[in-house]
This record gives structure tokens, C-alpha cells and sequence, in this order.
């Protein structure tokens, strides 16, 4: 599985986003947007929470869908909050959910994996 690890900055979004692109290029568009979305939201919060370097894996579906695992040092785990329109943050489960097929959190000996995956007809 491609792996890429990026460190506790606020430009590694941009940059996991690139590595990621690179990696299920040939996939359908809405795929690919879908994808670079989530991780550059997983990404981000890694950097303001967990605030460690982030590794990024990506492996393409025998179905022709993508999985990705974002992992970080904080055991942390996500949680939805309520909405709030005035709100600057707290949507990033909300959107993991919406655009992902299936996502999920695993907890490792320093830190946790958050994965997701999109299918191609999602």
C-alpha cells in the first residue's frame, strides 16, 4: 500500500492531497474529489489535535473504490459534534460520513488509524 508520512504542519493538507491524487489517478473524477476531500479534512485535523506527523496510506479496490488510512500519535478519537452555523470547525465527522462509503477508527500502540473508503458509485 503507498504510504506517505507528512509532518506536524498546516501544509501537509496540501501535500497529502497531491500524494493521494497521484495515487488513485484513473479513477472517476467524482472518486478522486471525493477522496482528496477526506483526507485533506483527516489531514487537518491531525495537524490542529493530534499534532504529530501523519502517515497516509492509499490502496485502490478490486471493486475499483479507494481505501485510505490516515494515522497520527493522538489516541484521540474523532467525535461528531452538534451543528452549529456559527461554528469555524467541528464538521469533520459530518463530512467524513457524508462523502465516504464506509469509515471507521482503529486504535494502535502510539496513536490511532482513522480509514475510510469511497466507492466508484458513490
Amino acid at each position: 500500500m503507498p504510504q506517505a508520512t507528512f509532518p506536524d504542519d498546516v501544509r501537509s493538507a496540501q501535500a497529502a492531497r497531491s500524494f493521494v491524487r497521484n495515487q488513485i489517478a484513473g479513477c472517476s473524477e467524482s472518486t478522486v474529489e471525493a477522496v482528496v476531500l477526506v483526507v485533506s479534512e483527516l489531514v487537518t485535523n491531525a495537524v490542529l489535535h493530534a499534532r504529530s506527523p501523519v502517515s497516509v496510506e492509499v490502496r485502490r479496490c478490486s471493486r475499483g473504490g479507494v481505501h485510505v488510512e490516515v494515522s497520527d500519535s493522538s489516541s484521540a478519537t474523532p467525535v461528531r459534534t452538534p451543528p452549529s452555523d456559527t461554528a469555524l470547525s467541528g464538521r469533520g465527522v459530518a463530512l467524513v460520513e457524508a462523502v465516504s462509503t464506509r469509515w471507521g477508527v482503529r486504535s494502535r500502540t502510539s496513536g490511532k488509524t482513522v480509514w475510510f473508503e469511497v466507492d466508484p458509485d458513490d
